[in-house]
């Protein structure tokens, strides 16, 4: 199913057939969390969480400074 937008946008917004959101462009979804994230890297088990638009950076900071951190622990 296939719903336009009021404005007279020709963009389609397309349900996500799992869990039946609106899908933003560029998202995929993730089994694990059972949600869409928009650009999806991956499903991280070391924070238990997806890698995505929102939290990308702070996942780089967070590999970046763990060696750094268990060298001086």
């Amino acid at each position: 199913m296939r719903i336009y937008l009021a404005s007279g946008s020709n963009t389609p917004l397309v349900r996500c057939p799992k869990c039946l959101c609106i899908k933003p462009d560029r998202a995929h979804h993730c089994s694990c969390c059972r949600r869409c994230v928009r650009k999806m890297d991956h499903h991280c088990p070391w924070v238990n969480n997806c890698v995505g638009e929102g939290n990308q950076k702070f996942f780089v900071l967070f590999n970046v400074s763990s060696p750094f951190a268990l060298t001086v622990a």
